[in-house]
C-alpha cells in the first residue's frame, strides 16, 4: 500500500482541529440555517421506516438539528449528540422537548451495548477524524446497536475526490464572464492557497483512504475521504453487514461532473 511520509501527524491533531471549527458560533449559525435533508435521506428514512419509528434512536452528529423533525417525532426514544457544544446548545434551543447530550462518537460509554435501534450519522460528520479514530467510531457504534439494528451514514467518495484538486479551481476562473468574477474567484484561489500551505502537513495519502483539505472551506478542514471497498471492509471488520446499501449525494444541478461525491451507507449489525 502506497503511503504518505505525512501520516506522521498526531492522531488527535484532525479531530480537535475540526472542533475548533465547529465550535464557533458562526459556523454552528450555518448549521441551523440548514434545514433540507437530501434526496438520499429522504430514499433512507422511506425505505428504512420500520427501523425508526416508535424505536430507540441517536441522532449522532446533530449539528444545528436538520434532521431531528425527520426522527424525533416518531421515535420512542431520540437522543441528539455531538462533540461541539455550541451545536448541541443551538440543539437544546430549538427543540426544547428532545434530549440532545455533548458526547464525541468516539467514545459512547455512556451508552448501553444495545441501548439503539437506529443510529444516523449524517453530513458525513465521521469523516472529520482520522483513520484510527474513524474505526474506533464504528467500534462504538456498533457496540451500542442492538443486533440486527441499522446503521446509516455518509462519507466522502475518494474517486470522485482525485478528480477535483486546486488546479480546477485556479483554471476555472479563467472561463468567467467578466473580469471581476474572474478576480473574486482568483480571490478565493489565493486565500485556499494559504490554507493549503498552513493545513498541508495534516493529509494523508494511501490506496484505499485520504485525508485531504477540503475544497468547500478553501482547504481549511482536513477530511476523510475513502473506497467503497475500503468502507465495505471497515464495516465488516466491526460487525456491520459489509453489503451496505448505497445511496449516491449528487453535487448540485449544473455541475457538469454528475458523479457522486459522497455515499450514505445503510447497514446492519450482524
Amino acid at each position: 500500500m502506497m503511503k504518505s511520509s505525512l501520516m506522521r501527524a498526531d492522531k488527535n491533531t484532525i479531530a480537535e482541529h475540526n472542533l475548533r471549527n465547529f465550535e464557533k458560533p458562526q459556523i454552528a449559525q450555518e448549521y441551523v440555517d440548514k434545514t433540507d435533508i437530501t434526496q438520499a435521506e429522504i430514499d433512507i428514512l422511506e425505505q428504512f421506516r420500520a427501523s425508526y419509528e416508535g424505536k430507540r434512536v441517536l441522532d449522532v452528529g446533530v449539528g444545528g438539528g436538520r434532521t431531528t423533525p425527520w426522527l424525533a417525532p416518531s421515535s420512542k426514544i431520540y437522543i441528539g449528540i455531538d462533540y461541539s457544544y455550541s451545536m448541541v446548545k443551538r440543539c437544546r434551543e430549538r427543540f426544547p422537548k428532545y434530549c440532545f447530550e455533548h458526547a464525541d462518537a468516539r467514545d459512547l460509554s455512556r451508552f448501553e451495548p444495545g441501548q439503539f435501534d437506529f443510529v444516523l450519522f449524517s453530513s458525513n460528520g465521521i469523516d472529520h477524524v482520522n483513520h484510527i479514530d474513524r474505526l474506533q467510531i464504528l467500534k462504538e457504534i456498533a457496540r451500542v446497536l442492538v443486533q440486527g439494528g441499522v446503521y446509516a451514514f455518509s462519507s466522502h467518495n475518494l474517486d470522485w475526490a482525485l478528480a477535483h484538486f486546486l488546479w480546477h479551481n485556479i483554471r476555472r476562473a479563467v472561463f468567467f464572464a467578466t473580469p471581476l468574477q474572474a478576480a473574486k474567484e482568483l480571490a478565493h484561489v489565493g486565500w485556499s492557497l494559504v490554507n493549503y500551505a498552513r493545513h498541508s502537513h495534516m493529509q494523508v495519502w494511501t490506496d484505499d483512504y485520504a485525508i485531504l483539505l477540503d475544497r468547500g472551506t478553501h482547504y481549511a478542514l482536513p477530511i476523510y475521504h475513502v473506497k467503497l471497498s475500503e468502507q465495505r471492509r471497515q464495516l465488516q471488520e466491526v460487525g456491520f453487514d459489509a453489503n451496505a446499501q448505497l445511496f449516491s449525494e449528487l453535487p448540485a444541478k449544473g455541475y457538469a461532473d454528475r458523479r457522486p461525491y459522497s455515499f450514505y451507507y445503510v447497514t446492519r449489525k450482524l
